[in-house]
């Protein structure tokens, strides 16, 4: 195979799974506790699920994201770290394809909310008190 056509196919391949990546980045789902939900850690109260890695750009900036529901939410909400680099199997045992990621879980740990990519303060915080989390 010619060198320029072996370009032009990794081009194309390269931009097909960026698309199929990016098809996700922004979306969220806010699910139904039923039955066939995982159950993931509860700690009693809803939990905030932050699954990155250090040095990712959007991760790291969701560290602002974190300390502001810390301090909005206080004792209300329990918020987790994940670096998924460092513990691969969090990725998987969370479904992770792209990070960050954020999912909140109920009081008993059934998934309620999903979102890939950074996720905007105001956008967390209407999700949390729409689940019923009280500000504190």
């Amino acid at each position: 195979m010619k060198k320029k056509t072996l370009i032009t196919l990794l081009v194309i391949a390269f931009a097909v799974g960026a698309a199929l990546i990016l098809e996700g980045v922004g979306e969220d789902v806010v699910k139904s506790a039923d039955s066939s939900s995982p159950v993931y850690e509860a700690n009693g109260k809803f939990t905030f699920l932050e699954l990155g890695s250090v040095g990712c750009k959007p991760c790291e900036a969701m560290k602002a994201v974190m300390a502001q529901a810390r301090e909005t939410f206080g004792d209300n909400l329990e918020i987790i770290f994940h670096d998924v680099k460092k513990d691969p199997k969090k990725a998987a045992f969370y479904k992770i394809s792209l990070i960050p990621t954020q999912i909140i879980v109920d009081q008993q740990g059934v998934e309620r909310y999903r979102h890939e990519g950074y996720l905007y303060y105001e956008m967390l915080e209407e999700v949390l008190v729409g689940l019923g989390v009280e500000e504190q």
